[in-house]
């Protein structure tokens, strides 16, 4: 029986329902049954779980109102044709210097140089005449890293004495190095070669500790009166008499601390300054294998380069430079790093420079010699009365020395003296060189042998 029946006086007195399925029936039931039922034939047993396990696969065809954040997991069947292209990096850079010169712009030179594998120099200036001259170069080259180097031969830069000189360098319109009051010379650096031609992978492992940064402005050398040469008492990139007149001359015209040389070897007693042969300044520089400069100094078991400026006697055509080095400034063995055959070629003051070398790995304190002569053959003391030498002593960085591989270079093979010799001007010749020299005879012109230098009147200097 119905233990709450729903009516007081049910009208059935036994009913047929003994468990009916609503134990709390709705005392508001719908007066109307719903039209259609979503379900034509009901279970009577339904599941708790839902029958479909899956979501169907064909959902509806109008889009979400609302897209959801996720994207889509399959990109579209047609890719672009044609990517948007990467971007492109100059290859080449513009390079413009503006220099103001000083009272005496004939002291002052400049040169930029290309430190990148297969660099070099790609710009200078000298020889300037006009006083307080406004001077603009550019120049447009492959993009790497340059060095700039500024020199005022008499040791007072172009400013503030003498004029207000300054200079300027630009690098695609941004100014990367200036200055104007730098003694004798100065240095810059800017760029980088990984924009332009790369530089030579290093050979094995690097050093645990990096070689020293240069000073901007490298201090020249100065007489150092125990070893008796000029000397640069820093570990620097360059080392350098010019502007210092320590070397200008020769002992007998004059020279400061003769004669200059760690062995004494002495300066020949012949011919006249600026007319014959000298060594007017002597610079070494640290560079790699090849002798493009690099940024670091001057390092043991590195690579360097000798620079000098010379006096050349005539056009040049009878005048030899040698170039030596040692790593024993107390008892010096030189090391020749030229044939010595080869004349300078050009009269007057003259830039010469010798191939790149190697620095000992041994020594902290090395030295290098610049020697001037008239014919002759190559020799660290020559003895002929217009030829000088003159010597420069520099520090080392020996950080890396221990790592060093010293690289075994055959020595440079001096000819013998008639075949080193080229056409030189003997009428040119005053009675000392003319008598000197190989291939002149002093004496009588059209005369013989035996009546060449009999007489003193009408001699002069002829060929053989």
């Amino acid at each position: 029986t119905t233990s709450n029946p729903t009516t007081s006086n049910p009208t059935t007195s036994n009913p047929t329902t003994a468990n009916p399925t609503t134990s709390n029936p709705t005392k508001n039931p719908t007066s109307d049954p719903t039209a259609n039922p979503t379900t034509a034939e009901p279970s009577k047993n339904p599941t708790s779980s839902p029958t479909t396990p899956e979501p169907t696969k064909n959902p509806t065809t109008a889009p979400t109102p609302s897209p959801s954040t996720k994207p889509t997991n399959s990109p579209t069947s047609d890719p672009t044709s044609q990517p948007s292209p990467s971007p492109v990096t100059p290859t080449d850079t513009t390079i413009k210097v503006e220099l103001l010169l000083d009272d005496y712009p004939e002291e002052t030179s400049w040169s930029i140089i290309d430190t990148c594998e297969g660099g070099g120099e790609i710009v200078s200036g000298e020889n300037y005449t006009v006083a307080g001259e406004a001077v603009s170069v550019e120049v447009t080259v492959p993009r790497g890293r340059f060095m700039m180097n500024i020199i005022d031969t008499f040791g007072d830069g172009v400013c503030c004495n003498h004029g207000q000189g300054k200079y300027e360098v630009f690098m695609d319109g941004l100014l990367v190095a200036d200055g104007d009051d730098f003694d004798a010379m100065e240095s810059h650096f800017f760029g980088n070669c990984g924009d332009g031609p790369q530089t030579q992978k290093p050979t094995g492992e690097p050093t645990t500790n990096a070689t020293p940064r240069p000073s901007s402005a490298p201090v020249p050398a100065s007489f150092d009166a125990l070893v008796g040469t000029p000397a640069c008492n820093d570990i620097q990139s360059i080392c350098s008499t010019a502007g210092t007149s320590l070397l200008d001359k020769k002992e007998v015209w004059g020279e400061l601390n003769p004669p200059n040389t760690l062995d004494n070897c002495a300066d020949g007693t012949a011919g006249s300054y600026l007319t014959d042969e000298s060594v007017e300044s002597v610079t070494v520089v640290a560079t790699d294998s090849a002798g493009n400069p690099v940024e670091g100094v001057l390092s043991a078991g590195g690579f360097a380069k000798i620079k000098a400026v010379v006096y050349a006697w005539n056009n040049g055509a009878g005048s030899y430079v040698d170039f030596f080095k040692t790593s024993d400034i107390v008892s010096p063995n030189w090391v020749p790093l030229n044939s010595g055959t080869s004349p300078v070629g050009q009269g007057g003051l003259v830039d010469v420079e010798s191939p790149a070398f190697q620095l000992s790995n041994t020594a902290a304190i090395q030295a290098v010699r610049v020697g001037i002569r008239f014919q002759g053959s190559q020799s660290p003391c020559p003895t002929g009365g217009y030829d000088e030498n003159d010597d420069l002593v520099f520090k080392v960085d020996m950080t890396s020395a221990s790592d060093a591989v010293m690289v075994a270079v055959a020595p440079p093979v001096t000819a013998s003296t008639s075949s080193s010799q080229e056409a030189i001007d003997c009428p040119a010749m005053v009675e000392d060189r003319c008598l000197e020299a190989t291939g002149c005879y002093w004496g009588r012109p059209n005369a013989s042998n035996r009546n060449r230098v009999r007489r003193n009147e009408n001699k002069s200097c002829h060929e053989l």
